[in-house]
């Protein structure tokens, strides 16, 4: 998977983010990227009390032989 591909999926994964909390939060400011006192967020969400929450979404790339290799660990 090239870099740009992951950077891709990532955004994909904010967005998915993003979707959610406006489903089960219609009330709250969502944005995706933002700063909370200078500090850089992916998404900022400011509830209707004026509480500033930030959230950093990860996506991680795994193959199917990386989950091979941990389940094996586990049993051991």
């Amino acid at each position: 998977m090239s870099g740009a591909t992951a950077v891709k999926l990532g955004n994909l994964a904010e967005k998915f983010v993003i979707t959610i909390l406006k489903q089960e939060l219609p009330e709250f400011n969502i944005q995706q990227g933002g700063k909370i006192e200078n500090t850089t967020f992916d998404i900022v969400v400011v509830s209707p009390t004026e509480k500033y929450f930030g959230i950093e979404v990860s996506f991680q790339f795994t193959t199917n032989e990386t989950l091979k290799v941990k389940h094996r660990k586990q049993k051991a």
